[in-house]
């Protein structure tokens, strides 16, 4: 429903309201009450009550007036099998927690995050014991799971108790496509677009090797550039400090001919690659132009011109928590956000094609 400004505005001041004043089944003060107060039109108070109750937050009772939704007891649980605080804490799923949270508040849902103590590549359950507990003592309403399995161990439990289930993990509802093709392609359409032929790629991700290494092959192949198996590292884990550093100056050593194009897919990633490529001495952005991949405003420095891949963690928290609001009152799911999931920021915008360098020549101290 298209909501005018006036119409927001009193939709922000009601809900701001709701959530200090009242409690869940108060009754509202008379509609020519709030119009007055707010000191607008009846017909636009009515819309901004309209969007309220689209929203579950207040219900109209035919006869009687308008009410604060009685929500059920319990919480929403936010759950997330590893621990994101230690040792590196990730900014994307901190961000999207913490705005997950505050888009059910805003809809009056209390939440609980719980998370694992299990490191990235542990499976073991339970990974976290208050979670496995609230479970089993039917406390929860409702489940958002970031960045974890959909383990039935506690996947299944918790569909017996018609409990909603949403996440971002395969299996689970709202789930989207990995985002790693659309990376590469980006990042492979924006090195070709400046002259680059010749490229790299750091990388890891959830699925295994072979199937990282055969997508980048084929990005690659569509774009009519050479796939090099040396150029290519995915199999080591993000987390593990110092991997990307041993890894970046393999491929720059590995050969006389030297990449003039380098993607990184994770902004932990780049922060070692960077080490290396300031120990090396290569120059940026040429011999080597870099493209990484990174969290929206997670305040990403480099000292380089180095252009950036962007995942919003807000517009992933949104739609997960607005399916799962969706999902527990009965409602129809929202629409897929529009806003793509990567967006390109160019670090040299307008900048020209560099022209064609022997693949052999680089900085003299670079080997």
């Amino acid at each position: 429903m298209k909501r005018s400004p006036l119409h927001e505005k009193v939709y922000d001041r009601l809900r701001k309201d709701l959530l200090r004043k009242y409690l869940p089944g108060d009754p509202l003060p008379p509609e020519a009450q709030l119009a007055r107060r707010a000191g607008v039109s009846m017909a636009t108070l009515r819309e901004a009550i309209l969007l309220l109750c689209h929203d579950g937050l207040l219900e109209r009772r035919h006869g009687s007036g308008v009410y604060v939704r009685v929500r059920p007891r319990g919480w929403v649980g936010i759950y997330t099998r590893a621990d994101v605080v230690q040792p590196f804490p990730s900014y994307f799923r901190l961000q999207a927690i913490q705005q997950m949270r505050r888009r059910l508040l805003a809809a009056g849902y209390y939440s609980r995050v719980y998370l694992g103590l299990n490191a990235w590549d542990d499976n073991t359950w339970p990974s976290c014991p208050e979670f496995a507990e609230d479970i089993l003592a039917r406390r929860l309403q409702g489940v958002i799971g970031i960045h974890t399995h959909a383990d039935p161990n506690w996947v299944q439990p918790l569909k017996a108790q018609s409990v909603p289930v949403v996440g971002d993990a395969p299996g689970l509802d709202g789930a989207e496509e990995t985002h790693l093709e659309e990376v590469m392609q980006l990042g492979i359409r924006h090195l070709q677009s400046q002259g680059r032929t010749r490229l790299a790629c750091l990388t890891f991700d959830d699925a295994e090797v072979p199937v990282t290494r055969q997508l980048w092959k084929d990005e690659l192949h569509k774009a009519g550039m050479p796939f090099r198996e040396s150029w290519l590292k995915a199999d080591f884990h993000a987390l593990a400090r110092g991997a990307a550093w041993e890894e970046l100056r393999e491929v720059w050593g590995s050969d006389r001919e030297k990449p003039d194009g380098l993607l990184i897919t994770d902004e932990f990633l780049f922060r070692d690659a960077l080490i290396a490529i300031n120990e090396l001495r290569i120059g940026m952005p040429d011999p080597l132009l870099v493209v990484t991949q990174c969290t929206r405003g997670s305040g990403l420095a480099s000292g380089y011109p180095v252009s950036r891949l962007e995942v919003d963690p807000d517009r992933h928290a949104h739609a997960l928590a607005d399916l799962l609001m969706a999902r527990m009152e009965g409602r129809e799911p929202p629409p897929p956000p529009t806003m793509p999931l990567v967006r390109l920021v160019d670090a040299c915008p307008g900048s020209q094609p560099k022209p064609d360098v022997p693949a052999h020549i680089g900085n003299n101290q670079s080997r």
